[in-house]
């Protein structure tokens, strides 16, 4: 109990750790020989602070001077010390560590060249204990290339090799880790190895299991079909004991259209139940096509007041478990419960009003080909699109495989007609490529989306909405606010409230111009419409420049000028381009739902048992046609009216 650990040069802990070794540094004796393993590894550490320019701000420059010298003495000593470990005595001098040491051994080991002196035999003994952790060994290249097929043997022998194999190349990290290293002995075929062993056992985990069916392949990493299968159908098996067992939250989303309902919609929740009630009147009473396709703004809520897609996963949204706790793979699109619960609501939207629509003779469809073919000549003069969605007579699997080369197909022309001016019909034939969905412009082209940027943005957004901030919380009020913006905002709050290890953070925050403090030390917002803009911004991931109001524009204008948000220029927002890219391909994510490759490559369900499954890709497919009907729609709205304002964009 309190030797000293070096963990960061940022870690809140240092001070103490600092203060320990000050007992250490004025102890030390360079002719010493009973120094212990911990002992001489707690120098190393020391030695490290010191390394590092760290200490305590009551330290002279005599003192630190003095320290300086010792401590290049404590070389001398560790050096000494580790000269005598050999194979007779490596393993109990390892099992007298502390355990927070353990990691700084093997660092030591092949900074001190005892590699040169273990043989292959002991290392493997080594490896086989239960004090060891192989992830930790791995983390040192030397010692990887030297024991190369030692360390090779035991990782296809090990089960828990899969989530080394995992940590290296599929999961996300939340703060910054150190490199594993495998050997060069280790094939691919030795890393599928371990993945398909693992997949049998009998404890492995679903969330694992999932990771491995999503793994994205690279020329360093990847895995079979068979073996992908095996993963998708082990988890089945899975599922099938997590919900046999009752041991999960049953949450239920009900759409329906009512033909009693005068009110146009009605919401009932109820714990985890929803349910959305919708006037069958209102769609009978309004059939013209513009007021159908504006229901998914104002009825069904597809966008909210800046036209940003609302059913995209934000990571603002996710709770403590889901953003850190559970495992996940950087190459997959994030998934929080809430995004679940409001993919699935527009899913169900779509397909409880795609048939409200026919029950009234009208297939949305049509209501497409109008906004492409009639609407957008009449309402913005721009003619010669060209569009023919699927017919009626077609089955949803026949309706998915047609509905993609015309969704690409508008997109292009409306590409064109941004780039050129006009649809030229013969360059349109020549550009056969497939469509990028993230590189298609704006007819926007000075500011459209506005995001943050930069370590003061990351900063100021930590500050303002984590949960995890110290300065979200107030013992006088107690925990009514989950983060410092909301207590700012609902609270008279004080500089008094914090203790002075916060003194710095309030310093910073008053520096940067995100809060005020009166003579009497209340804590107030310097620019109200500044700090709107960055909360804007931090839990939505994006603004939409011209449809802030005048006020929030000129906050965004002065970020620009502090160097804290960019613009961009594109038909959809990067959030937009990720959630399209989630839905029809697996360019980006190995979670994918690689709808349109399914459909157009012939890999899609099975067409006499899987119904269902073809309707829902055609639900999808046409969530993102309305979507990009809505985008389109907004930012044309958006440079008629700045011409008629005379504003140049």
């Amino acid at each position: 109990m309190g030797r000293v650990k070096f963990y960061s040069t940022t870690d809140l802990a240092g001070g103490y750790y600092l203060k320990n070794a000050e007992k250490v540094i004025s102890g030390f004796d360079c002719l010493r020989t009973d120094y212990t393993i911990n002992d001489i590894v707690e120098l190393y550490n020391i030695h490290k602070y010191i390394k590092k320019g760290l200490y305590l701000k009551d330290w002279t420059q005599e003192y630190i001077e003095k320290c300086i010298g010792y401590v290049k003495n404590f070389q001398i000593v560790i050096g000494r010390y580790f000269a005598k470990i050999e194979n007779e005595n490596i393993i109990n001098e390892y099992l007298a560590l502390d355990i927070d040491y353990r990691d700084d051994f093997w660092e030591m080991f092949a900074k001190y060249n005892v590699y040169e002196r273990i043989s292959n035999e002991t290392i493997e003994k080594i490896m086989k204990l239960n004090e060891v952790s192989l992830s930790q060994i791995l983390r040192n290249q030397i010692i990887v290339n030297r024991y190369g097929e030692v360390i090779k043997n035991r990782l296809l022998d090990y089960s828990g090799s899969v989530r080394i194999i995992l940590d290296k190349y599929e999961m996300f990290h939340d703060r910054i880790s150190s490199e594993i290293f495998l050997p060069v002995e280790l094939t691919l075929k030795d890393k599928e190895t371990i993945i398909s062993n693992y997949i049998d056992l009998p404890e492995a985990h679903i969330n694992i299991l999932e990771i491995i069916q999503n793994i994205k392949n690279t020329k360093e990493f990847n895995i079979s079909d068979k073996t992908r299968l095996k993963a998708k159908r082990r988890i089945k098996v899975e599922r099938k004991k997590i919900f046999s067992d009752n041991s999960v939250i049953q949450m239920e989303t009900e759409i329906s259209f009512s033909e009693k309902q005068d009110e146009y919609r009605s919401v009932d929740i109820q714990g985890q139940n929803w349910h959305f009630t919708y006037s069958s009147k209102w769609i009978s009473e309004n059939k013209d096509y513009a007021t159908l396709l504006n229901n998914f703004i104002y009825l069904f809520e597809y966008v909210d007041m800046q036209m940003r897609i609302t059913f995209l996963n934000k990571m603002s949204e996710m709770g403590v478990f889901e953003r850190f706790l559970f495992m996940k793979s950087r190459n997959d699109y994030p998934i929080g419960a809430a995004f679940q619960r409001k993919n699935m609501l527009a899913l169900l939207q779509m397909t409880a009003y795609y048939r409200e629509l026919q029950r009234n003779g009208i297939r949305l469809e049509d209501i497409i080909e109008w906004f492409f073919k009639e609407y957008l000549k009449i309402e913005f003069e721009i003619p010669d699109f060209s569009i023919k969605m699927p017919s009626s007579n077609l089955s949803f699997l026949e309706k998915s495989r047609t509905v993609f080369p015309e969704l690409e197909s508008v997109l292009k022309q409306y590409q064109l007609f941004v780039e050129e001016g006009k649809i030229d019909k013969e360059l349109l034939q020549i550009s056969s490529g497939a469509i990028d969905y993230d590189s298609l412009p704006s007819i926007l082209k000075n500011k459209k989306y506005v995001y943050g940027k930069g370590d003061a943005f990351e900063m100021i957004k930590y500050y303002l909405t984590s949960d995890q901030c110290t300065l979200s919380y107030v013992e006088r009020i107690g925990e009514r606010d989950n983060c410092f913006y909301d207590l700012i905002c609902h609270e008279q709050i004080y500089v008094n409230d914090y203790g002075e290890y916060l003194s710095n953070d309030i310093k910073w925050l008053r520096e940067h111009n995100i809060i005020t403090i009166a003579d009497d030390g209340k804590i107030s917002w310097k620019d109200k419409n500044v700090v709107a803009v960055l909360i804007d911004l931090s839990r939505n991931d994006v603004g939409s420049y011209w449809n802030y109001p005048k006020s929030y524009r000129d906050a965004v204008e002065w970020l620009y000028a502090e160097k804290m948000i960019k613009f961009e220029c594109k038909l959809f927002s990067r959030p937009e381009q990720n959630y399209i890219s989630y839905l029809l391909n697996k360019s980006k994510f190995g979670n994918g739902f690689d709808i349109r490759n399914k459909c157009l490559h012939g890999t899609q369900a099975d067409s006499e048992s899987e119904g269902k499954t073809h309707e829902q890709y055609y639900m999808y497919a046409l969530i993102v046609f309305i979507i990009s009907i809505l985008k389109i729609n907004d930012e044309l709205c958006i440079y008629k009216l700045l011409e008629q304002e005379g504003i140049t964009i």
